[in-house]
């Protein structure tokens, strides 16, 4: 199947699940969890096609996503909530989940409110939520939750277990749970099982871009920064102190985020701090290798493209470390390299693939 074939099925598959379970001219509430741009940017696609199929999307979300959103789609009405509570300050999932667990029960309990709130203030009949917990309202006709991650990974099976159980918990109270994958050949491999649960319904791949292969070679490496803060600046950092000895490359460099560069390198020779849609597509197209996070969103967009990819997991997410391993196991031009190990390693994959 081709590309164009490809993306037209699913946008078919899409058009039909939001034509037989959204009524018509709906106000929707469209809650976006603010972890990086991941979750911000595969809305995209789908808060522009509910607006093509004539509903009214209000959205809802803090920080970055909001921020981004308002340039890609200036048209939509914007409501800020409190910022997200989510933050990996250890590579330990557990200790991070054990230090996060009172800020995430108040997130919940304050997602379930507001949305209570906006939902009778706007006249809201439909509320979809991607991965913002508790963001619902049972008073209103329609909660619709969205995520790939159906089930967590964990190299414990017993914590694995645990939080897969809580977050189908979640899943359960909702009336639908869109799931931005195929079922029969899923880019989220297990994660995105359905587990026996029954409102689950497929939509693919949820990416903005498209490969359209019409931009000529004008970097060797694309540096792609994204995720929650602190990690984000640990890999700028990492990064940036490692591809210094790279200056005769071409190096482009995508930060992810609106806060100063506080490590400069010689080596980039272009900066990009918030990339839209269109810069981000043509600067994928220009690049021979992207170094980069295993983030769900990435994946998705970078399955669009035929490139050299170097994956870095977020340390302490072990979604990403399942991904990274999932997807270089599939796909030859597909390789990991740990956090700790950028100083040590990266040069020796970068002089190898280039």
């Amino acid at each position: 199947m081709n590309f164009i074939k490809k993306e037209n099925t699913i946008r078919c598959s899409i058009e039909n699940i939001i034509e037989k379970q959204i009524p018509k001219n709906a106000v929707i509430l469209f809650g976006i969890l603010n972890w990086g741009l991941g979750h911000a940017s595969r809305s995209l696609p789908l808060i522009k096609l509910l607006q093509q199929k004539g509903h009214n999307v209000h959205v809802v979300s803090d920080g970055l996503p909001i921020e981004w959103l308002k340039k890609e789609i200036p048209d939509v009405v914007f409501h800020k909530m409190n910022p997200s509570f989510f933050v990996y300050p250890t590579s330990y999932m557990w200790l991070n989940v054990m230090m996060m667990f009172p800020r995430f029960v108040k997130f919940v309990l304050d997602n379930k409110k507001y949305a209570e709130l906006l939902a009778h203030s706007t006249g809201a009949n439909v509320l979809i939520s991607d991965n913002r917990f508790g963001f619902r309202c049972s008073d209103i006709a329609l909660n619709i939750y969205i995520t790939h991650q159906i089930s967590i990974h964990h190299k414990h099976s017993f914590l694995q277990k645990i939080l897969s159980k809580a977050h189908q918990y979640f899943i359960k109270k909702y009336d639908f749970c869109w799931v931005p994958d195929s079922r029969d050949n899923p880019l989220a491999g297990k994660l995105s099982s359905s587990s026996g649960i029954k409102n689950i319904f497929y939509l693919g791949n949820l990416s903005r871009l498209s490969a359209e292969n019409t931009s000529l070679k004008k970097y060797d490496i694309l540096i792609l920064l994204s995720g929650p803060e602190p990690q984000r600046s640990y890999f700028e950092e990492n990064i940036l102190r490692t591809i210094n000895h790279f200056n005769d490359k071409n190096i482009c460099l995508v930060r992810g985020t609106t806060k100063p560069l506080l490590f400069d390198s010689d080596a980039i020779k272009t900066i990009i701090h918030l990339a839209d849609t269109p810069t981000l597509q043509k600067v994928i197209e220009e690049s021979e290798l992207i170094i980069c996070r295993s983030g769900y969103s990435t994946i998705m967009d970078l399955d669009q493209f035929d490139k050299k990819v170097i994956f870095v997991p977020t340390p302490g997410q072990t979604e990403q470390e399942y991904l990274a391993f999932y997807h270089s196991s599939k796909n030859v031009n597909y390789f990991i390299i740990k956090q700790n190990e950028i100083f040590k390693n990266l040069p020796y994959l970068i002089n190898k693939l280039l």
